[in-house]
């Protein structure tokens, strides 16, 4: 799930629960270090008798024996987040259409095919009424010259020795040419790619937009576009404007994009600050750290912001120096708008919170 810590199959977690565990059951980690602060889930808790365990000469609890099946059966369901957040029961390795919609967060993918459904709705009402012919001459001066330059290799128009090019689009006459010389009908590609075109100017405008507004409005505004009747017609029309427009769409995407991609840095200082970003910014976090003392960050990643990126940096030192620290570095992008709040604490992670230690925090509003 996104915003969730993961760990591998092959790792010991060892925790506390209080009563008997039951298979099925959801269960909550009472008080473990560095797992109930960083809200990790895991959905099959693997239970394992004294018998099936030993200690390594380093003091490392590790599996020697272990049946599949009764692994299985031990296992129980449990979640360190809300009691109230849909899971299903892991069966072996095994995994439900919903644990996969979850985790791949289907719905985001909703507003997509909304528009592109509108799209294909809107077009059938004109492909209902029309479905071959074109509005338009300008659209056959298109398809001539694709005709020629596939079978003769000629940009011409009646004559091969005519100078001159009559096309406004010499890209669309290369697509509708080499649509041509696979076989394809040209009438048939022009309003494939005029309607291709138009889904992408939604689905761009979208995005361009969910950074300023709601969702919904975002939504909104994208279905306006489209739905407007002269898109619709240069869909159709089997001209390029809707290509010029899609790529213009994705420029713009591009650019915004690369402008949001720059990551907003804070430190030590920004301590107890609340910041303002968007949704399409990220943000990264670097404090100072010496894992060689025993402490460092335990950090708290509230739900709706995503850890992109997680690495330590250490000091550059001369040869030979030991002991020296570094810095920890996070960076996050939000996965909604609303406002959460980033907290770390430095400390021992084996160790309980006293309330002595020293912390950060760092509110972010994300609109």
């Amino acid at each position: 799930m996104v915003g969730n810590l993961v760990i591998k199959r092959s790792q010991l977690v060892e925790a506390q629960i209080t009563g008997a565990p039951a298979k099925g059951k959801r269960y909550q980690f009472t008080e473990v270090p560095n797992i109930s602060r960083n809200n990790i889930i895991v959905y099959g808790f693997e239970a394992f008798t004294s018998s099936q365990l030993s200690i390594t000469p380093n003091n490392n609890t590790v599996i020697t024996s272990a049946d599949q099946d009764q692994m299985a059966k031990n296992e129980v369901l449990m979640d360190t987040r809300s009691p109230s957040f849909p899971k299903t029961k892991r069966q072996g390795n095994r995994t439900t259409l919903l644990d996969l919609a979850l985790a791949t967060e289907l719905w985001s993918w909703l507003p997509h095919v909304t528009l592109v459904a509108t799209i294909l709705a809107a077009a059938s009402v004109f492909l209902w009424l029309s479905a071959i012919e074109f509005p338009m001459d300008d659209s056959y001066i298109h398809f001539v010259y694709a005709e020629n330059l596939s079978e003769h290799g000629g940009l011409f128009f009646n004559d091969p020795g005519e100078k001159g090019v009559g096309s406004s689009s010499l890209l669309w006459v290369l697509i509708l040419a080499a649509a041509h010389w696979a076989g394809l009908s040209t009438h048939s590609v022009a309003k494939l790619l005029g309607l291709s075109s138009l889904a992408i100017v939604g689905i761009g405008l979208y995005h361009l937009l969910r950074p300023l507004l709601l969702p919904w409005v975002a939504l909104a505004c994208a279905l306006l576009v489209i739905l407007s009747g002269h898109m619709i017609w240069f869909a159709l029309s089997g001209m390029e404007t809707m290509l010029f427009l899609a790529l213009g769409i994705l420029v713009a995407g591009l650019f915004m994009a690369g402008c949001a991609s720059t990551p907003i840095y804070f430190d030590e200082l920004s301590d107890g600050k609340t910041i303002s970003i968007t949704q399409a910014s990220s943000v990264t976090i670097r404090l100072k750290e010496n894992p060689t003392t025993g402490f460092s960050w335990v950090v708290t990643l509230p739900e709706g912001l995503s850890m992109a990126d997680d690495k330590y940096a250490p000091d550059t030192v001369p040869a030979g120096i030991v002991g020296s620290g570094g810095t920890h570095i996070w960076t996050l992008r939000p996965d909604r708008t609303g406002t959460f709040t980033f907290r770390a604490v430095h400390m021992q992670p084996w160790m309980n919170v006293t309330g002595s230690e020293k912390t950060y925090t760092l509110k972010i509003v994300v609109k």
